[in-house]
This record gives structure tokens, C-alpha cells and sequence, in this order.
């Protein structure tokens, strides 16, 4: 009994290697029975998807920058909003985020002017881009490209912040960045590295549009007239040129919003001007939030 309990035991352990080595053989079949590529097919493999990886990593880019930017347009300006001089405007703005105000009233020191500067602008524009998942996420670690060939990254996002442009030399949003990625099929290997993103949004423009707004109202205008005076700017513009990008504005005004901590504050009324921004190419309209108070 001994002997016939070993035998079996011994089949049992033979039937499960047999079964063990089919199911290797099935999974590296490809492996196991193509033949190896030269070299010539191999580099003509990663030399193929070298624009594709490309094209990929600046889509996702575009993605997270649109993204980024439309939390700084509706935040007024930051992606991180100054929390000691901020308000959530939700009885005029739909899912109201909480805004930093672009200038606001103390009592003890007349008007203050806290709009962001287009640098302030592109700063956190850049750290947010460098440090948040979003790309990343997108990114996906390559995975449509890992069944054709080796993908390697250090994953490394570096915008160049002193080719950063808002508007104020291209008229466009122009972000140039480094993601070092290594492409890779057999002995062949091709780095991919520098990109270029563009958006068609004049920051710039948006941004002197919303000092001069800003300076109108610290000097007195009344907000009816400032956003006439403003519109008629654009529909000049439209005159000369049917094709120019388009800044609609509009505002609505508000009470008894909190005006945050820090400082005599007086904001019992407060104004949401709101600038729409349009242009051929651009994938939706931008909208930036520029939140005055303004004293009782």
C-alpha cells in the first residue's frame, strides 16, 4: 500500500509540472517561438512610436493645463486661493469655489489691490502642474505603448518657467516642459524629451482687462459703466477685425458675503465680475472671476 500511495503521489506531482510547463509554454509563446528581431527591426519598431509616445504625453498636457487653468479662472486668478481675504459667492455663481478678492475695502486703509500679477499667475500655474496627479494620472504609466515596446520614465515633469508665456509676446498661452521618457525594443533605444503646449487663451490680455476694471471701481465708476466702457473696447475691436478673440464681461452684485479674516474689512457689497473669453481653436470658453468688494 505503501509503495502504490508513493507511485501515485509521484504521478500526481508529475501531472502538475506537465500541466505547469503548458501553461508557461502559452504564456511566453511569442517569445519562445519568434524569432529575435535585428537590429535594424528593432529600431524601426521604437523609431515608429516615438511621435505617437509624443503626441500622447502633450495631449495629456493640454488636459491638465485646461484643467488648471479654469481652477485659476474661477478662483480669481490663484489655483490656491488666499484664504485671509477670500468669499464664496454662491448665491450669483453656480457651484461658487471660494474666490480670493482682486480688491476689496478696508475701512482703515481705503481700497486694496491684491489682483494677481501674470507672474504670480504663472508661479503657481507651473508648481501646481509639477506637484499635482493630474498628469500623471493621465499618463497611465504608457500603458497603450507597453505591448509594443519597453516604456521607462522617471516620471519627472519640469516646466520651463522662463519660456512660460501667458500672452505677453505670443498673444496665447505657451507652456514648454521636459518629461525625459526612454523607448526601447531589443537593442534599440530612443530618448523622447522636450514639448511644447499651446492654448489659445491670452492670459495677458485677460489679465490688464481685470487691473483696469479694478482701477475703475478704486477710483469710484460705478460698475454699469465700467463694464460699458469695457465692451466697447471689444466691439471696436470686433469692428476692425470680425475674426478677434472676444471678452465679453458681466457682473452681478451681491450682499452680506464674508470677506474673510485678517484686517478691518467693510465688503457688505461685493461685485462678481465675470470675463468670457473666446477665440477660434479654443476648445470652450474661458471664464475668469474677478470678485471687488466694495464698502456699504
Amino acid at each position: 500500500m505503501g509503495n502504490k500511495r508513493g507511485q501515485i503521489a509521484l504521478f500526481v506531482i508529475i501531472a502538475i509540472a506537465i500541466v505547469a510547463a503548458i501553461v508557461l509554454v502559452y504564456m511566453f509563446r511569442s517569445s519562445i517561438f519568434s524569432p529575435a528581431l535585428s537590429a535594424e527591426e528593432s529600431q524601426k519598431i521604437v523609431s515608429s512610436q516615438v511621435q505617437p509616445v509624443r503626441d500622447y504625453i502633450t495631449e495629456c498636457m493640454k488636459i491638465s493645463s485646461r484643467r488648471t487653468l479654469n481652477t485659476m479662472g474661477r478662483q480669481g486668478g490663484y489655483v490656491l486661493p488666499k484664504l485671509e481675504r477670500v468669499s464664496i459667492p454662491s448665491n450669483v455663481m453656480p457651484d461658487a469655489p471660494p474666490i480670493s478678492y482682486a480688491l476689496f475695502y478696508d475701512s482703515s486703509r481705503g481700497y486694496v489691490n491684491q489682483l494677481p500679477s501674470i507672474n504670480e499667475m504663472k508661479t503657481e500655474f507651473a508648481y501646481w502642474l509639477e506637484n499635482s496627479v493630474e498628469f500623471e494620472n493621465c499618463i497611465n504609466k504608457f500603458a497603450p505603448f507597453t505591448k509594443i515596446l519597453d516604456v521607462q520614465s522617471s516620471y519627472n515633469l519640469t516646466v520651463d518657467r522662463k519660456n512660460l508665456d501667458f500672452g505677453e509676446t505670443s498673444g496665447e498661452i505657451v507652456i514648454p516642459f521636459t518629461y525625459p521618457v526612454k523607448l526601447s525594443k531589443g537593442n534599440s533605444t530612443t530618448l523622447v524629451d522636450n514639448y511644447v503646449v499651446k492654448i489659445p487663451i491670452n492670459l495677458q490680455r485677460i489679465r490688464e482687462t481685470s487691473a483696469r476694471i479694478t482701477n475703475s471701481i478704486a477710483i469710484g465708476k460705478n460698475y454699469m459703466e465700467v463694464i460699458r466702457d469695457e465692451s466697447e473696447v471689444v466691439w471696436a475691436e470686433l469692428r476692425d477685425n470680425p475674426d478677434a478673440d472676444k471678452l465679453f464681461i458681466g457682473a452681478e452684485a451681491f450682499n452680506n458675503a464674508p470677506a474673510g479674516s485678517g484686517g478691518n474689512t467693510n465688503n457688505d457689497k461685493n461685485l462678481l465680475f465675470t470675463l468670457r473669453y473666446e477665440r477660434t481653436g479654443l476648445d470652450a470658453p474661458f471664464e475668469y472671476s474677478l470678485l471687488i468688494g466694495i464698502p456699504a
